[in-house]
Parts: C-alpha cells; sequence; structure tokens
C-alpha cells in the first residue's frame, strides 16, 4: 500500500468514525449491491426506458473500467464491515495524480458529510504527496455538485461521463 494511501485511510476514518480498508474477493457482492442500489438511486424519477439504459451504460463503463491497479477502497461502520457505507475506485500509481474512477455513498448514508469528508481526504493526500486529484462520474451524479463546492473544476464533459480536477 502506498503511503498516500495510508494517509488517505486513516485521514477518512478519523474525518467519519468509518472504518476504511481496502475491498477483498469477498466483498464483491456487498460491492455489486452497493453499486446497483447507487444506480437504482440515481435513476429512481427517470422513465423506464431511461433508467433501463443507463443501467447498462453505467454497467459497461464500470465493467470496462476495472484495472488491477485500482484498488477499491471501502467505508463501513465497524471493523468486522457490519454496514457498508461506500466505496472509492482509485487507481494510486499514478505520479502527477490519483485517479478516482468511482466513488458512492450509500444512499441510506447520504447527507451526512461522508461524500465531503471522502473528498477532503482525497485532497489531503494528493497535498501530501504532490499529486492532482482527478475524478470520473456520470453526467448526473450528486457527487458533481459536491466536488465543485469543494474546489473541483470540469476538464472534460464527454456525454454520459465528465473528468473534474483538483489541484493544490
Amino acid at each position: 500500500m502506498l503511503v498516500s494511501q495510508q494517509h488517505f485511510l486513516s485521514d477518512l476514518s478519523s474525518r467519519t468514525g468509518l472504518y476504511a480498508r481496502i475491498a477483498r474477493q469477498a466483498d464483491r457482492p456487498a460491492l455489486r449491491r452497493l453499486v446497483a442500489l447507487d444506480a437504482e438511486s440515481q435513476l429512481a424519477h427517470a422513465p423506464a426506458a431511461v433508467r433501463s439504459m443507463m443501467a447498462a451504460i453505467r454497467a459497461e463503463f464500470r465493467a470496462a473500467d476495472a484495472r488491477p491497479a485500482v484498488d477499491v477502497l471501502l467505508l463501513q461502520s465497524k471493523p468486522q464491515g457490519e454496514i457498508l457505507v461506500g466505496l472509492v475506485q482509485a487507481d494510486w500509481s499514478e505520479r502527477s495524480c490519483i485517479h478516482v474512477r468511482d466513488f458512492i455513498v450509500h444512499p441510506d448514508h447520504r447527507g451526512r458529510g461522508i461524500g465531503r469528508a471522502i473528498l477532503n481526504a482525497l485532497c489531503t493526500a494528493a497535498t501530501s504527496s504532490r499529486r492532482r486529484v482527478v475524478l470520473e462520474m456520470f453526467y448526473d451524479s450528486p457527487a458533481r455538485h459536491l466536488a465543485s463546492r469543494q474546489g473541483f473544476r470540469v476538464v472534460e464533459d464527454t456525454g454520459p461521463m465528465t473528468r473534474l480536477e483538483w489541484a493544490a
């Protein structure tokens, strides 16, 4: 585990009171449920045809983006994993940036400052390792507005995906 990644995990745990760790193979079913729940909640008010189309696009993007260098960090209510609260999928191997492919806060835990804490901890880790933070997200993600408020700026907007960047 990289120093900046360790810094992120401990900083995030102290900011949220949650337990943060790298996901293991056994976590996959819970992570899949969280990703599906996130898509469901974002598409709740869309017409059925749009929901099925966007769900397929999201699944395709997320499946295509699963790379060995990308770690999935999960947030739990307790070390034993009683409740999965969120995830951060990030590539920490790039020298110039921390590339966040996805981050999700469980719909039941939104509005409690967890998303803000994730972004703040990412920015702190990036500052200490002299890197930028790059976020990729769907154009309609509620996290896009949160990221903008936290100082991220849009650097690329390509249809369903948006790339935002933060630099110290």
